[in-house]
């Protein structure tokens, strides 16, 4: 739902609020809202994909990168100026997620990012010995 939309809902029920309001309220309450969501999300199956989009948000085109179960459930999702910058901090929210168990691979297309991301995080330490990454074209 976008920041008019909640506005509408709201003066329908008689609040009165600017767009901007919302705005401010959610930027203020999501990451607290994310914290106390998380532990009670359902758990997911260990295999994961992470699907690229790209789009445009006002002139220049951004990155998009989903991480996704194999049943298409949403696990997180990265929002980046390129391509490169959004693959190592995407594997990081995914792997230190709560409800979700240690992924057994991970599915990526041939973008050079991904492995290179993972690369750092093997050499980190924060990625599990038993988890590896596939990369398929499609």
């Amino acid at each position: 739902m976008s920041d008019r939309d909640v506005e509408e809902l709201l003066r329908e029920r008689g609040v009165l609020v600017d767009q901007t309001t919302v705005y401010r309220w959610v930027q203020r309450d999501a990451p607290e809202l994310d914290q106390r969501c998380r532990p009670s999300l359902r758990a997911t199956n260990d295999s994961y994909r992470v699907e690229e989009t790209s789009l445009q948000i006002k002139q220049p085109w951004h990155s998009l990168d989903r991480a996704v179960d194999s049943t298409g459930a949403t696990l997180d999702c990265m929002l980046s100026a390129t391509r490169a910058a959004a693959a190592e901090p995407l594997f990081r929210k995914v792997l230190d997620a709560g409800p979700t168990p240690v992924p057994r691979v991970i599915s990526v297309d041939k973008h050079a990012a991904a492995p290179a991301a993972f690369e750092v995080l093997q050499q980190e330490r924060t990625r599990p010995e038993t988890c590896r990454l596939s990369q398929c074209q499609y």
